[in-house]
């Protein structure tokens, strides 16, 4: 493992690698996950991975006397993260005159002039540049300027048998090479995750509550379950027991969970058509404010979506009837319906 302090210290002919960017303070759980993306992605393109870390902690150069003592020195940290799969870790001097390059010029002096990179993968609440102006959309942007491709959000992926996980990945590594993702059987994913978007067929809902309800306490559940039956064409809601709605009956079986319905009215099929441009809303439903605009927030890294906040959980069971709605008129027409709804303030 090659540790560099500074830009200067790249060695003069190193070629094209995956970038991740971070303090990674103490190496925690989080930034293990973005960090073996990377690893990962490097795996994919035949890159090496360049970890770019800084010191000193950027909040005591911005707001001195702000951030408690660090976890671990650099050099430790450096051991950690080569452990995770980093060739080489670039040790970034923070001084006022770096924190003044904007977002732009950050990506040029420091991603682009001397690491080449080809993928840059960072936490999906990374910010950089002057006054933290850019973000993940941000980089996503830059990169189309400067020709890299930027991954926000690691992906877990959980299925009840391990091999399915498996081959899920595979399918998205060859539809984006790099991609941050990774399978497991449902409980390593359920525990790997913050943040769990719960896919599970409904018949097989309860089950899965039942076994999973500890292991999501605490934890951000995007629901995006809808109950329907179909009879002679016609789709139809269908009951949930004990329940109005299928976001309803998951905020029931998990009451220390951070429920959240969302994505129900968009088609499949279009989620799954990455050549196909997303247009529309995204409804959201949930009892915590925080978690819905935390939601809000992933709704917009995906181009042509908006969210829109519609409250409580309560909410789901008209946005599950409407999913019912959409999918009659997809049938009768051929098409790929969703929603907008018109007459909103803008945010």
């Amino acid at each position: 493992m090659q540790r560099w302090q500074g830009l200067d210290d790249v060695p003069g002919d190193w070629g094209s690698s995956v970038v991740t960017v971070g303090v990674f303070d103490g190496v925690h759980r989080g930034h293990q996950r973005i960090v073996s993306g990377a690893a990962g992605a490097g795996a994919d393109l035949g890159l090496p991975v360049v970890v770019i870390t800084f010191d000193p902690h950027p909040a005591e150069v911005i707001h001195p006397g702000s951030h408690p003592p660090l976890l671990c020195t650099t050099r430790r940290r450096a051991r950690l993260l080569a452990g995770l799969g980093a060739e080489a870790v670039c040790v970034l001097p923070f001084t006022h005159e770096f924190s003044q390059l904007g977002p732009d010029e950050f990506v040029r002096a420091v991603l682009m002039d001397r690491l080449h990179a080809r993928r840059v993968v960072v936490g999906e609440n990374f910010r950089f540049g002057h006054r933290a102006a850019g973000d993940v959309a941000l980089l996503a942007e830059l990169g189309e300027k400067y020709d890299f491709a930027a991954v926000g959000v690691p992906v877990v992926i959980g299925s009840r048998v391990v091999e399915r996980a498996a081959a899920a990945v595979r399918t998205i590594r060859a539809a984006v090479p790099g991609a941050s993702a990774s399978g497991y059987e449902n409980g390593e994913a359920v525990a790997r995750a913050e943040r769990v978007v719960l896919a599970v067929p409904f018949a097989g809902l309860a089950g899965f509550l039942g076994r999973a309800r500890d292991a999501l306490a605490g934890k951000l559940v995007i629901d995006v379950v809808v109950p329907l039956s179909v009879r002679d064409g016609f789709v139809a809601l269908a009951a949930a027991d004990g329940a109005a709605s299928a976001g309803e009956l998951i905020q029931q079986a998990l009451p220390a969970a951070r429920v959240v319905s969302a994505f129900k009215n968009l088609p499949a099929q279009r989620l799954g058509d990455l050549a196909a441009p997303l247009e529309g809303d995204v409804v959201l439903c949930g009892n915590d404010d925080a978690a819905r605009a935390e939601v809000a927030a992933l709704v917009g890294l995906l181009p042509g979506l908006r969210a829109v906040d519609a409250g409580g959980i309560a909410n789901a069971r008209y946005l599950e009837a409407t999913t019912a709605l959409l999918l009659n008129l997809n049938r009768r027409y051929g098409a790929r319906a969703s929603i907008a709804i018109l007459g909103l303030p803008e945010p």
